[in-house]
């Protein structure tokens, strides 16, 4: 697997440090390495909603494929860094964080209502319950006597 910093957030237009990678990337093939691993970090690629920059990891794809080795992505939609000496860091992307935003809305809502409706049943059932008691009770009263 290749560094997390492969492509800086800052400039994703280019490889952060080209020349030593394309060294690493020969020592690793001239030792019989077949291919490497990269994350396609979408908060990268994707730095304004709808506005796609791809140009660092086929640069990326370009110099494996020169190289000789093969190129396997991984498409990372979660965000990179932010604990204790992290090196790099690369935020969650919009629509991420407002589908998991729309999640715990809904799975609110879902247990308000299921919460609602039991309680609603429960009370009409007891209510309606208690209704026929009373009324059994005053009719078998009244058949006997």
């Amino acid at each position: 697997m290749l560094q997390l910093d492969i492509v800086d957030p800052a400039n994703p237009t280019q490889l952060a440090y080209p020349d030593k990678l394309r060294t690493q990337l020969t020592k690793l093939k001239s030792v019989g390495v077949v291919g490497v691993m990269c994350d396609f970090w979408w908060g990268v690629v994707e730095q304004q909603p709808g506005q796609y920059v791809w140009s660092a990891y086929l640069q990326l794809a370009e110099m494996c494929v020169d190289i000789g080795l093969k190129f396997n992505v991984v498409a990372s939609f979660h965000q990179c860094g932010g604990n204790v000496g992290d090196s790099c860091n690369i935020r969650i992307i919009f629509i991420i964080s407002f589908i998991i935003l729309f999640f715990f809305i809904f799975i609110f809502y879902f247990l308000f209502f299921i919460f609602y409706f039991y309680f609603y049943f429960l009370f009409l059932f007891l209510f309606l319950f208690s209704n026929f008691i009373f009324n059994f009770n005053s009719y078998s009263h009244s058949l006997l006597g």
